[in-house]
């Protein structure tokens, strides 16, 4: 395709609104460190659409109305991407990969529209410890989600890198691929319409991102974890583990829960709800959950939804005589401990200021690990019980807001 006196690739081509979408790769001469457009042609004007620095997009699609595009980024430095466009929006809708320091080898396939289904093959995926065999990944454009087929053996291969080699039926996707010289049709079926049947893995994660709820510096209260599925068939099962103040990138499949007994596990048949109940201690900044699914080979739990609920830590509130002069226990006389009061006051001030924890030690036993919310100080002027003179900033009385940080 020439512009003026440049030329660009064309890639791809699909019918979009009332003309058509065309993708391309930057003009010859003109490509360091690779980009791609996309355009749109009314059968009278070629408008540019968007332009992607450092992505190679692979192809396009029409999928209810929206246009979508796979592309790879050229460097290797990102992810893989699925694009979806509507009028005046530009939105990256998918990004199968965990954020990385390093290059990825991840190629993405040109992406086939089947009902609301948007389907793309995904090679050398690098999702951190969960997966890094190929598949078909499919987005539902309706629900905004992203899921996949079963991962592949080692010997499918998928073709990526031209347009229109994936066929779909639904769910269902078959591909054409050449092993040891031969050439294969090779297919999976999760699709009642095809004689084969329903094909489930027998297992699988889903691992969810880091909630802090937008206070990532404040501790919160871990309550429950609530998963909304289809109803338990026989010999499935939903198992929930929550990781306290962890980091997600860090996940394997053999990784405890933290605490340890943040896990719980549901196969009761036809029960729609999974629920984890967390410990009365369960404080922390940030969590994150991992669901085990568990299929029984005809059928596969169906995740709808998950909340997490969360709630405010224990708070105590105190006042604190800093004082130099203390009665024994027993009345009998004075205590003098060698300390200023000025000083024990800004033992409590300095806790405050540099957002120090503490250990507070009740009386039953107990002990918690807290952090001083707020401080009100106050220096009267007095008279001993001894009738000595007490002065204003010698002698602080202290209130003081507790709250449990761990």
């Amino acid at each position: 395709m020439s512009v003026g006196d440049q030329f660009w690739s064309i890639t791809d081509v699909c019918v979009y609104q009332t003309g058509i979408a065309i993708a391309t790769r930057g003009p010859t001469g003109n490509n360091i460190g690779g980009y791609s457009d996309i355009w749109f042609h009314d059968g009278q004007n070629l408008t540019r659409i968007v332009t992607l620095d450092e992505y190679e997009i692979v192809g396009l699609c029409n999928c209810l109305g929206s246009l979508f595009a796979t592309a790879f980024s050229t460097g290797g430095y990102e992810a893989p991407a699925l694009i979806r466009i509507d009028s005046g929006t530009f939105t990256i809708v998918v990004s199968p990969g965990s954020p990385l320091a390093s290059l990825t080898s991840a190629k993405i396939g040109a992406p086939n529209a089947c009902g609301p289904y948007v389907n793309f093959a995904l090679t050398s995926p690098q999702i951190n410890n969960v997966s890094a065999v190929n598949y078909i990944g499919v987005y539902d454009t309706i629900l905004q989600s992203f899921s996949h087929l079963g991962n592949f053996g080692a010997d499918d291969l998928p073709q990526v890198t031209q347009p229109r080699q994936l066929a779909c039926s639904g769910r269902a996707a078959a591909f054409p691929m050449a092993t040891g010289g031969n050439t294969v049709l090779q297919s999976q079926t999760n699709s009642s319409l095809l004689p084969s049947g329903n094909l489930f893995a027998s297992s699988g994660w889903l691992v969810s991102s880091r909630l802090d709820f937008s206070t990532p510096g404040i501790a919160k209260r871990f309550r429950r974890i609530e998963v909304v599925h289809s109803p338990l068939a026989t010999g499935e099962s939903i198992t929930v583990n929550a990781f306290v103040d962890q980091d997600p990138l860090a996940f394997t499949t053999s990784l405890p829960p933290v605490p340890v007994s943040a896990t719980a596990m549901n196969n009761t048949v036809g029960t729609t709800t999974t629920v984890l109940t967390m410990g009365v201690d369960t404080v922390g900044k940030t969590i994150y959950y991992a669901l085990n699914l568990q299929g029984n080979g005809s059928s596969s739990p169906k995740v709808r939804q998950v909340a997490v609920e969360i709630g405010g830590t224990w708070t105590w509130n105190l006042d604190v005589d800093c004082t130099s002069i203390r009665r024994r226990i027993d009345g009998s006389s004075d205590d003098a401990q060698g300390v200023t009061g000025k000083d024990l006051y800004f033992l409590v001030r300095n806790a405050y200021e540099n957002g120090s924890t503490l250990t507070l030690y009740l009386a039953n036993g107990l002990q918690y690990t807290v952090a001083i919310e707020s401080i009100q100080a106050n220096a009267p002027g007095y008279l001993n019980h001894d009738g000595t003179s007490v002065k204003a900033d010698e002698e602080w009385l202290v209130n003081v807001v507790l709250r449990q940080a761990a």
